[in-house]
């Protein structure tokens, strides 16, 4: 992951000539050797510096990989040195035995948090990530770094949490890589600092090494294919594995603040709330299995694919996602959409005018609309009593454009009526007109906060109940399942570090009309669990249902 300039640059020019040219290639090396050249004094003298909005230097480090061949050689001296493996003065095993750490305990190396926290975050984040989601662990890396337990070096990063980096092709062809982690050992300056940066870079991070592990990287003349695909799912997971720390919330404004962008058109870090909507709609294995498509399709086309084989699509899914980033701030609803709502800032519009009084209509006249764009307009009405406020929110689901050319335009026009004179009727003296000239579309319009109708389906999902669990006031807590015909399901509860603290067939009741299971707050011991969050795994047959809770003991 390189800086956004980069990224529009790949954007914008011919990527497979572009990607072969004497000219991206020193763009490349310098911005490599810049980063692995970073004056440590500088940061020390100036960690109040802002930063700019990027997390780690995944795509920095696959991009230098893909293209090392084609660099001169002059070039490829510099860099292989600059690729050897950091020197660190010690070293420890994490308690589950698969990572070694190496630390400094002095200079401008030396680790700021508490390097036994860190081993147990990267325990967490391997407990998640293979033994509860079922994702295949990194590959082994031949005994580099001194035995064959996965390596995670602590040094002076500068500007990133921390970095994946490949080194070695698993099997000749198989364009998947053994792979070693730098995380950044103080975090100074930093969105989230201490111990809890080190925990959300361990788990984002583990997933990269997953990622090229295991799924073969897909390039286009030498530039990666659908590389905010990568970062979507390693900013996504910090938020499964530590749902406490909420780093992920310090990019999305970048998404917030111009979601007419095509779906692609983006970095990741910002749109990983994407994944947290699909894993609160379904579940885990729904991600999982985008990466298992993604080897020979598309990003969007893979997450399209995993929704059909679920029953729905891209195109049903993403109007609903429009909804859900609506209400968020001010607009939050209790107990729906995000967990964090009230955290994330306000959409903002891409039109914004009063209805005007001899005409009673607004118009919004629009010729430069992407595909997979989500479109708000924001509509004023100073005549009624009291006065509204009406928004619409105009969905592209273009997948193919998206893929072939996320920066074409289209053409729509919407127009909204304070009286019955639209074709569309809504609400009250409402109505509204909207006309495009090609292109899949769909809207959603809400007044005054209320969702009114839309171009698709509103269901209604089930939660856990009570949501948080008071120990003091409520007897057990109803996680609703499926409406298979099975008497039991298998229930599990995990701490939010990944530790089993509940496991039991249970069996299926009913409560106010829906088929749930029970369970009162205590371990398998009979003991009252804890304040905190928990994770429960509910499985019937072939089918299960992941989610979260919450238990406050006063």
């Amino acid at each position: 992951m390189n800086k956004i300039l980069l990224l529009i640059i790949f954007y914008t020019l011919s990527q497979a000539t572009f990607a072969q040219s004497k000219e991206f290639l020193d763009s490349l090396f310098h911005e490599f050797v810049s980063t692995k050249n970073f004056i440590t004094a500088q940061r020390l003298q100036q960690d109040s510096i802002p930063r700019e909005k990027t997390k780690c230097q995944f795509e920095l480090n696959l991009n230098v990989k893909i293209n090392f061949e084609n660099f001169s050689q002059t070039q490829k001296d510099e860099l292989k040195i600059l690729l050897r493996r950091p020197m660190r003065s010690n070293s420890i095993v994490s308690p589950s035995g698969f990572f070694r750490i190496h630390y400094d305990l002095t200079g401008v190396n030396a680790v700021a948090y508490n390097i036994n926290d860190f081993a147990r975050a990267l325990d967490s984040s391997y407990n998640f990530t293979v033994n509860f989601i079922g994702y295949p662990a990194p590959p082994s890396d031949l005994g580099f770094g001194g035995d064959d337990k996965y390596d995670v070096y602590i040094g002076n990063l500068g500007q990133v949490y921390g970095s994946t980096i490949p080194e070695v092709e698993v099997s000749s062809g198989s364009n998947t890589f053994t792979t070693y982690i730098e995380v950044d050992n103080d975090f100074i300056g930093f969105y989230t600092t201490g111990i809890q940066a080190a925990r959300v870079t361990a788990a984002h991070e583990f997933l990269h090494a997953i990622q090229l592990g295991n799924y073969p990287i897909r390039d286009e003349g030498g530039i990666i294919v659908d590389r905010y695909f990568y970062e979507i799912s390693a900013t996504a997971m910090e938020e499964f594995v530590f749902p406490d720390v909420n780093d992920y919330v310090a990019y999305i404004d970048d998404f917030f603040f111009d979601t007419g962008r095509a779906f692609p058109n983006t970095a990741g870090y910002d749109k990983a709330i994407w994944n947290l909507f699909l894993q609160k709609k379904f579940d885990h294995n729904l991600i999982k299995r985008q990466w298992e498509l993604f080897g020979s399709h598309r990003a969007l086309n893979a997450i399209d694919f995993s929704l059909q084989e679920r029953g729905s699509s891209f195109a049903e899914l993403y109007p609903e996602f429009a909804e859900w980033i609506f209400f968020t701030n001010y607009r939050t609803k209790s107990n729906q959409y995000f967990t964090d709502a009230l955290k994330f800032p306000v959409i903002n519009s891409l039109f914004s005018s009063d209805l005007l009084q001899n005409i009673n209509q607004a118009r919004v006249n629009y010729t430069s609309a992407k595909p997979t764009s989500i479109n708000y307009l924001t509509f004023v009405n100073n005549f009624s009593s009291p006065r509204d406020t009406f928004h619409a929110a105009i969905v592209n689901t273009d997948i193919d454009s998206a893929n072939i050319n996320p920066l074409k335009n289209y053409n729509f026009t919407y127009t909204l009526f304070y009286n019955p004179r639209g074709s569309n009727n809504l609400i009250f003296d409402y109505s509204s007109k909207f006309i495009f000239s090609s292109g899949d579309w769909q809207r959603l319009e809400i007044l005054n906060n209320r969702l009114l109708n839309s171009s698709r389906v509103t269901e209604e999902f089930d939660y856990a109940y009570p949501n948080p669990f008071l120990s003091k006031v409520h007897e057990n807590i109803k996680l609703p399942v499926n409406n298979s015909q099975e008497r039991y399901a298998s229930l599990k509860i995990y701490s939010s570090s990944m530790k089993l603290v509940y496991s039991f067939e249970s069996l299926i009741t009913e409560d106010n009309n829906k088929r749930v299971v029970k369970w009162d707050g205590r371990n398998n011991n009979g003991e009252k669990m804890g304040s905190g969050v928990y994770i429960y795994s509910i499985k019937i047959g072939e089918e299960s249902l992941n989610g979260k809770l919450v238990i406050i003991n006063e």
